[in-house]
């Protein structure tokens, strides 16, 4: 009977194994000399985290060395992890934003190997810029909008809402239509609701409309 095969480990956990981690190293020995014999969960933790970081790039820069001999943007770290490791960027970024806390995942890169790897921040400033400009330009939407698609459900249905010149749910303008007071059928509760003009409809109540006020006009003359 064939014997079956013994499963084979991931190549960054490999590389964890057989890497020897000079921080995790001094941690634990300045532990060993301390008075203190154990340390907390959440060293423990971290330790194991930066080792487990160290190891996938370690590893990736013995695949491919010549990726690493100049400065590296955090994208193209992550690109080469992920290409020989198997590790995803959001992997990464969880692992160093989440598990050790880094304020961002190039920050704590260049923190936690910044002998493995140089990391190139030339970029950094105009990356800034332009979250920061995203930002503004989300703040300036959410304050420019007048549509009350955005409001709660139990706002929509309360009849004594102003929605009188209004815009529409999509950002349309006042002109193109109004909001109504209805339900969707029988036994619904009533909600406001975008109805668009319907021009041909409008001109023919217009005229209705106005015959009638006519009719009206002529009835009072005679009495």
């Amino acid at each position: 009977m064939a014997s079956r095969p013994r499963p084979t480990k991931a190549p960054h956990i490999i590389a964890n194994e057989r890497s020897c981690i000079s921080a995790g190293n001094d941690q634990t020995e300045d532990w060993q000399d301390s008075e203190v014999s154990r340390p907390s969960k959440e060293c423990s933790r971290a330790v194991d985290s930066v080792k487990h970081l160290r190891g996938l790039v370690l590893f990736a820069k013995e695949c491919d060395p010549s990726a690493f001999e100049g400065p590296m943007r955090f994208p193209e770290v992550a690109a080469a992890i992920e290409q020989h490791c198997g590790y995803s960027k959001k992997q990464l970024r969880n692992l160093l934003v989440r598990r050790l806390g880094c304020k961002g995942p190039a920050a704590g890169l260049e923190h936690h190997c910044s002998d493995l790897v140089t990391l190139d921040f030339s970029n950094a400033e105009q990356t800034m810029e332009r979250q920061l400009n995203r930002k503004k330009r989300k703040q300036l939407r959410g304050a420019e909008s007048h549509s009350p698609k955005k409001a709660s459900l139990c706002d929509r249905r309360d009849p004594d809402m102003d929605m009188k010149g209004k815009h529409g749910p999509n950002g349309e303008a006042p002109e193109e239509g109004r909001w109504v007071f209805e339900s969707k059928g029988f036994g619904k509760m009533k909600k406001w609701k975008w109805r668009r003009i319907n021009e041909e409809k409008e001109l023919r109540r217009a005229e209705k409309r106005a015959q009638q006020e006519l009719e009206e006009a002529e009835e009072q003359a005679e009495y």
